[in-house]
């Protein structure tokens, strides 16, 4: 299971995918907004494609931010349980907190992650949650339809870097050599 390390966050190591972006976007509207939220935010794709990461990070940087509360729930077998997650957030809506964000890197089906979310609404808890899970089929319609699903592609972005901004390839292998030059002039070629 992976377990994030916090301060290997602050200090870099870690590699920000583009997703990430657009990804932390959406969950802060979703915690800037006044509306209850019956939907947790989904991010999905193939093993080795950096969720974990990125949970940690979005996980990290709200926490940082100093705004919001924030859960971070490991994966693990078991599950934690509906109440436990209800008094949390109460006790934070107590304290005078506006909202609380709920990262859940449990890679359960979508599913799970909806009916965790309707029933702490439908206990007024104001919470967003961020659940993680595989690959989700780009066909399906409900895919095409819920904006709340977020991809973590299976790949490096390849596309010609823009004015500002090299593509995630270039910026990858800007990152490893950090830390070792000759490993990045190795993963040139292996990419």
């Amino acid at each position: 299971s992976f377990r994030p390390v916090w301060s290997g966050y602050g200090r870099g190591f870690a590699f920000k995918r583009d997703f990430e972006d657009a990804f932390q976007e959406r969950v802060n509207n979703k915690l800037a907004s006044n509306e209850l939220q019956d939907k947790p935010v989904i991010l999905h794709g193939q093993a080795g494609t950096g969720k974990s990461v990125a949970l940690g990070r979005l996980a990290y940087t709200i926490r940082k931010e100093g705004k919001y509360p924030v859960l971070y729930i490991e994966r693990r077998s078991k599950q934690p349980l509906l109440s436990d997650l209800e008094a949390f957030c109460k006790w934070v809506e107590d304290s005078g907190a506006s909202a609380t964000l709920i990262v859940w890197d449990g890679m359960l089906e979508q599913e799970q992650y909806y009916e965790f979310t309707k029933r702490l609404a439908g206990r007024g808890r104001k919470v967003v949650l961020v659940g993680s899970c595989y690959a989700i089929a780009k066909l399906s319609g409900q895919y095409r339809k819920n904006k709340n699903f977020v991809e973590a592609p299976a790949t490096l972005d390849q596309k010609p870097p823009g004015k500002d901004k090299q593509n995630e390839i270039s910026r990858f292998t800007s990152f490893i050599s950090r830390f070792d030059k000759s490993l990045a002039n190795r993963s040139r070629e292996w990419i």
